[in-house]
């Protein structure tokens, strides 16, 4: 019996497991069942990942523009893709957070690919809170497998509240001065995030970038949350 408990723990240890499902895995980071009920986001508008818009601007990115350039998005925010994302984010199962990456890599590959990506960056004590910033821990997986340089000159400096429940103009006067620059960033930047939602914190980093003279800023996140539009 002790022989059989002690084959299973090594059978573990050095089997890959699906973060999904727990089954084991041969060849992938996330099992074939487990990618197919990942929740994809189809015909997205390229300012704010509304599905089926047809792969064209919604009509509110068409009267409110965004200051970003595109948003690149692949998942909803819901079912597996929201239980790999809280696994990642706030139980540090970076298998989840791998299998993400590397599962979306192929289509990034597709993509206009910038001079550098910018992590969405945390304040210094809140990453000390947390022990690590996820929006970092991803940049670096695109970084590796682009073999695109992280840009570091840019820092949050500012602890904000909370911006569930604020309006436009209230989340937009929280973000106020929250982020600086400390280096020159280059003319092309993807921002990189793990959730996307109001679009206010990417927002006014994109501010920040383009009066610095950045000409086009992408932001890649994982996935979306439904939007509830605040006026």
């Amino acid at each position: 019996m002790k022989n059989l408990d002690l084959r299973r723990w090594v059978n573990r240890l050095f089997t890959p497991i699906c973060p999904g499902c727990q089954q084991p895995l041969k060849d992938q980071s996330l099992c074939l069942v487990c990618q197919s009920f990942l929740p994809t986001i189809t015909l997205a508008c390229p300012a704010c990942g509304e599905p089926e818009s047809n792969g064209h601007k919604c009509g509110y990115c068409l009267k409110h523009p965004a200051r970003w350039d595109q948003l690149y998005v692949p998942w909803s925010f819901e079912f597996l893709a929201r239980h790999l994302i809280l696994q990642f984010k706030y139980h540090k199962s970076f298998s989840a957070g791998f299998a993400l990456t590397e599962y979306w890599q192929e289509h990034t590959r597709q993509f206009i690919l910038p001079e550098a990506f910018i992590a969405v960056p945390m304040t210094a004590s809140k990453e000390i809170r947390r022990s690590y910033n996820q929006a970092h821990w991803i940049t670096q997986q695109f970084s590796r497998q682009h073999k695109v340089p992280i840009f570091k000159g840019l820092e949050k400096i500012i602890e904000t509240k909370p911006l569930e429940g604020l309006n436009k103009r209230q989340r937009r006067q929280t973000l106020k001065g929250a982020f600086r620059l400390t280096q020159s960033p280059p003319s092309h930047v993807v921002l990189v995030d793990d959730v996307f939602t109001s679009g206010a914190t990417v927002g006014e980093i994109a501010r920040l970038l383009k009066k610095a003279g950045v000409l086009r800023v992408d932001v890649w996140v994982l996935a979306r949350t439904p939007l509830k539009r605040a006026q």
